[in-house]
């Protein structure tokens, strides 16, 4: 319970506090900034929308299509006998001519790897405040505006996604298995050894992550990254459920 007493010697109303410290999200990196148009002495639950509902499924695995927002809405709909709304996506032009080549060797584990190369990111440029706060109340915690920006599309739509430091990468992207004497680290700094039935992300140098499961650590994005490698792939199940 917070309320006025004497810190060393000066009469206090309160206590500044962090997001994590009034269990909002993980983040104790700092005090929390509420937005300068916040009326003084609001209820902090109306200010920051506290009062939401979180609804909580337990998805078999043969409905992997609602493990996203759109793929709920989408059964909801039927179910109710009501039309679909989907969010529109505008379609953004191509400004830069930088490509790099892709080649799937194994069509039956990857049917479809689309990429696309963005230059000239700043990267510190935060995540917005509403993206994070929806990633946070569905328990992923914000990293990065690039990072948050794929868990976002997946959680939304229900495409995975990844992305690459592209100046991390070396010539063009092989979708394969991987070959005997490869390892990667991954993301989570473990290092995995050949197995045959691995499939690799692949660049001239070597893995750079494991196709569905996670990338690698070598190639990830960072506070440096001004050049980002996307990748939106579909993975056959059967070559990444182990």
């Amino acid at each position: 319970m917070i309320h006025k007493t004497a810190v060393r010697g000066v009469e206090s109303a309160g206590m500044l506090c962090s997001a994590k410290e009034l269990g909002i999200s993980d983040d104790a990196s700092g005090l929390l900034a509420l937005p300068g148009d916040r009326a003084l002495g609001a209820d902090l639950r109306a200010a920051l929308a506290l009062d939401d509902t979180l609804i909580e499924l337990k998805v078999t695995p043969n409905r992997a299509d609602c493990l996203s927002m759109i793929g709920l809405a989408r059964d909801v709909a039927a179910a109710a006998g009501s039309p679909l709304v989907a969010p529109e996506i505008a379609v953004t032009s191509v400004s830069t001519k930088a490509r790099r080549e892709v080649r799937i060797e194994e069509p039956a584990a990857c049917p479809r790897f689309a990429s696309r190369t963005i230059e000239g990111i700043d990267p510190k440029a935060p995540s917005p405040a509403w993206m994070k706060e929806r990633l946070e109340r569905s328990g992923i915690r914000a990293i990065s505006a690039v990072v948050d920006i794929t868990n976002y599309v997946m959680l939304e739509r229900g495409q995975p996604m990844h992305a690459f430091d592209n100046a991390k990468l070396k010539g063009g992207i092989d979708v394969r298995f991987m070959r005997t004497g490869e390892r990667v680290k991954l993301l989570n700094g473990d290092e995995v050894e050949c197995h045959p039935k691995l499939l690799a992300i692949a660049d001239d140098s070597g893995p750079v992550g494991l196709g569905g499961v996670m990338g690698g650590f070598d190639s990830m994005v960072g506070e440096g990254t001004t050049d980002v490698f996307f990748e939106a792939a579909f993975f056959h199940p059967a070559a990444v459920q182990g």
